[in-house]
């Protein structure tokens, strides 16, 4: 099996992988070319974010995800401003769908924070002294009585 060192490391490279690929998709003087894979702008700009969001997660551990989503979304929003200056147009709804893709990786991890604290403080129920179940023999929880047994 891998050690953490090395996936980090590979999930680096893919990420420069990945953002050279986006930034050739993006800014190249051919718009299209998602088609070639099947795919339609919309559905390229939220997989290149959800793709780059999830990659991003594993290769930088020490952040925070939500600083990963952000930046994510920040690349998303200067994507959509900058491509106007290179022969293509930038588009709000674009935008909107990379951030879809980028909540859509975020979501299960702030799901799973959000059960993992629950867990943690979760409320605890407090019995009456007077609830039949808790003195039921055979239950954890049994009553005691304020007076010491008798002695024989």
């Amino acid at each position: 099996m891998s050690s953490p060192r090395t996936i980090v490391l590979i999930t680096r490279v893919a990420v420069i992988l990945l953002l050279a690929t986006i930034a050739f998709l993006v800014f190249s003087p051919y718009p299209g070319l998602e088609r070639f894979i099947g795919l339609t702008d919309l559905e390229a700009h939220a997989l290149a974010m959800f793709a780059l969001s999830c990659l991003a997660q594993l290769s930088v551990p020490w952040m925070r995800r939500r600083d990963i989503a952000t930046l994510c979304l920040c690349l998303a929003g200067l994507i959509e401003i900058v491509q106007p200056y290179f022969s293509r147009d930038g588009n709000l709804l674009d935008f909107l769908v990379g951030g879809f893709g980028v909540f859509m990786s975020v979501a299960p991890m702030m799901v799973e924070e959000v059960r993992r604290r629950a867990r943690e403080k979760g409320r605890r129920v407090k019995r009456s002294r007077f609830d039949v179940s808790a003195s039921a023999p055979g239950s954890s929880r049994t009553i005691q009585s304020a007076a010491p047994p008798p002695s024989v």
